[in-house]
């Protein structure tokens, strides 16, 4: 990637974390990053799950 893409992605990156932090608190970010985590950890577990009891399409 270009040196020019890779500033132009960062400028924008750091104007929506700059844009998300003046209406957001922590506590809310805590809960959008907790619940990413608990919506990981479910597909992890589904996962898991398929691979120990395969279904088959048909």
């Amino acid at each position: 990637m270009p040196i020019e893409d890779n500033d132009f992605i960062m400028r924008q990156s750091k104007q929506i974390a700059q844009a998300l932090g003046a209406f957001l608190d922590k506590d809310t970010v805590d809960d959008i990053l907790n619940l990413d985590e608990k919506q990981d950890d479910d597909s992890k577990c589904n996962d898991d799950k398929n691979k120990k009891n395969p279904t088959i399409n048909k």
